[in-house]
């Protein structure tokens, strides 16, 4: 996505849907990894999970230094995998589609998920308690947004709590990334 500027970045439904505090609604002006150092603390990493039935996503990563703990986003689009007319609208369907399991095979929700929007997707979010092979737990939030019969998914892996207003950064603008690359080139 380097070079690319995003334009549109609509927090409304997701501050509302993720719970973010401390953020303006309004649109953004982002040229996403090759802004500043300062502004953009997110760096584009390797996809790390083995091929299956969908495309290899993109990653990024937030270092300790910059939000406190470690973040790692993975998203992928998923076209022609969700329900056409209803769109994702319950918790079940983000526990089945929002490749957590890439990550760990056993894990638990952490509670009722969120309805979010994101430009103009709608979905839910929802967070997890993870059992890794080695014996460690960890948190992850799995992100399931919708436009017509295409999905776009996410994976948040680390304790996001103060993180709020940079994982919405990279998710808004990773998110349209995908959306006009992915689904906005092909007809309809």
């Amino acid at each position: 996505m380097a070079g690319i500027a995003i334009r549109t970045l609509l927090l409304g439904a997701l501050l509302a849907g993720i719970g973010l505090v401390a953020l303006t609604a309004g649109v953004a002006d982002r040229s996403g990894p090759t802004a500043s150092a300062d502004a953009w603390p997110w760096q584009s990493i390797a996809w790390r999970f083995p091929r299956d039935a969908w495309p290899a996503g993109r990653s990024y990563r937030c270092p300790a230094a910059r939000c406190g703990v470690q973040l790692d986003v993975h998203i992928r689009p998923k076209v022609g995998f969700c329900n056409c007319t209803t769109g994702v609208t319950d918790d079940e369907e983000v526990d089945r589609v929002s490749d957590l399991d890439l990550i760990s095979a056993q894990f638990t929700p952490q509670g009722a998920g969120v309805a979010v929007g994101i430009a103009h997707l709608k979905g839910r979010a929802r967070d997890y308690r993870l059992q890794r092979a080695d014996g460690t737990v960890s948190h992850a939030r799995g992100v399931a947004l919708s436009r017509g019969c295409d999905l776009i998914v996410a994976v948040v892996e680390g304790s996001i709590g103060a993180n709020e207003p940079a994982l919405s950064d990279v998710l808004a603008t990773a998110v349209t990334g995908w959306v006009r690359d992915s689904l906005d080139g092909r007809s309809r």
